[in-house]
């Protein structure tokens, strides 16, 4: 999914005009945000971290540098490359109720500009959705590392049993989280002092290959049918500053089933993140919202309501756009009405169950 978010588009029948002489089509729940916020603690930090990709034949390497803001469950991390990418950072974020993903374009468009090639009109990418607190989808970014290592404290101390909303689902489908969402296994050990990150967690994936609908999952072939441990999440030492204590150093390995011949039946490392704390430091209450700010014309994919409309893609300008202005927009209407049509005729063609 990255790489549809690294060119600007052309698209301008996506944008989103909204008479206001157009009636609410749908009720959205109103915007309250988790309660689990109300008096938290805040602190922020930064640090640096290098990503590494394991493929059959080579290894990718990538590094950054990290920012982060929490306020209970809520985050916030902006990540800069330290290498020539082709984007000049990236912010996303968890206000308590919708999740936030935005990519800056904006110097690549000024350089292609410059250079006199002819470019979209969009100078950043944006993705948002509502399943969970976790960015998903986005299997290439380092967001989720960084919210486990980071930002993950409240969240654990909240979860009332082992099944827990998955921190990265790369290789446990090849569809969108939002077409799915699922919890998985998770087996962890927190800091005993505030903000009570992990000192280490396991994830165990539980042998099935989650399929876009209609579709049923299936089942893993062995030696994977029972499930297997596919991310290790590691702090090798924390860091006290005052009242806080961070992992100084934390790793995080992800594992799936190889796909070569001779790897089939074996466990191989497929992504690793390795990142260090710089700095941190305890906060008032946060007067920033968690929602990362819109730099001009972004271009958006919306699957904030992808069980009822699909993917929405439009361009915004100076802000997210709210639940109600999308829900009452003809275009969700018109996606509503497109997928309820898909799916019935889906349903002809799904087998049926044993």
């Amino acid at each position: 999914m990255i790489g549809k978010f690294l060119a600007t588009v052309r698209v301008p029948s996506l944008a989103f005009t909204f008479p206001s002489q157009w009636k609410m089509r749908f009720a959205v729940a109103g915007s309250t945000l988790l309660l689990l916020n109300a008096g938290a603690q805040s602190y922020r930090g930064a640090g640096e971290l290098l990503f590494s990709s394991f493929g059959p034949t080579n290894v990718y390497k990538e590094s950054h540098r990290f920012e982060f803001r929490v306020e209970g469950r809520r985050w916030w991390i902006k990540t800069k490359p330290t290498w020539p990418a082709p984007y000049d950072y990236r912010e996303a974020a968890f206000d308590g109720r919708t999740v936030y993903w935005l990519q800056s374009l904006e110097s690549m468009v000024a350089e292609r500009k410059a250079a006199g090639e002819n470019v979209g009109v969009n100078i950043a990418n944006a993705f948002t959705q509502k399943d969970g607190d976790i960015l998903h989808d986005l299997d290439l970014d380092q967001m989720p590392a960084i919210w486990l290592s980071y930002c993950s404290g409240a969240f654990f101390k909240q979860q009332t049993n082992a099944m827990i909303e998955p921190a990265i689902a790369f290789g446990l489908q090849p569809s969108k989280y939002c077409q799915g969402p699922f919890k998985q296994k998770a087996l962890w050990t927190l800091h005993e002092r505030f903000p009570h990150t992990p000192i280490q967690v396991s994830y165990v994936a539980d042998g099935w290959y989650r399929l876009p609908s209609p579709h049923e999952p299936v089942r893993r072939p062995a030696p994977f049918q029972d499930g297997f441990t596919n991310v290790v999440f590691k702090a090798d030492q924390f860091k006290i500053i005052g009242s806080l204590a961070l992992p100084q150093a934390a790793t995080i390995e992800t594992f799936r089933p190889g796909v070569m011949p001779d790897e089939r039946e074996k466990l191989v490392l497929r992504f690793r993140y390795e990142l260090k704390l710089l700095s941190a430091e305890r906060t008032g209450k946060s007067e920033d919202d968690f929602v990362p700010k819109i730099p001009g014309v972004t271009t958006m994919i919306d699957d904030r309501f992808y069980s009822l409309a699909g993917s929405l893609s439009y361009f915004a300008t100076n802000a997210w756009i709210d639940e109600n202005t999308l829900t009452n927009s003809r275009r969700f209407a018109t996606a509503v009405a497109n997928k309820i049509c898909y799916s019935h005729d889906t349903k002809k063609d799904k087998p049926p169950k044993e």
